[in-house]
């Protein structure tokens, strides 16, 4: 599975079995993934039903911590103010 990311996002691919019984989707069982760059894909067998559904959350990490996001936090260093080299990290909450 492929899809379009954001460095500032981390995501879940979710699953469900039909698209008309109940609002719940489940975990696939990758957990939390990082962005690969401006696109990540995922590989995973899924053999315990014949259909499945998917989806990718995207979700909003509580901070930027640069040994995940190495690259990100590359860039915010040479963008940084005055040149000091320093780097910022946000902290979100779910609006």
């Amino acid at each position: 599975m492929t899809w379009e990311s954001v460095l500032t996002r981390n995501y879940y691919i979710q699953k469900r079995l039909d698209l008309i019984t109940g609002p719940n989707w489940f975990d696939s069982g990758l957990g939390l993934i990082a962005p690969d760059g401006p696109s990540t894909t995922r590989i995973f067998a899924d053999t315990n039903a014949p259909v499945r559904f998917y989806r990718v959350q995207a979700v909003r990490p509580l901070a930027l911590d640069p040994k995940i996001y190495p690259r990100l936090a590359d860039g915010l260093r040479q963008n940084s103010p005055r040149g000091t080299g320093e780097v910022m990290f946000a902290t979100w909450e779910n609006s």
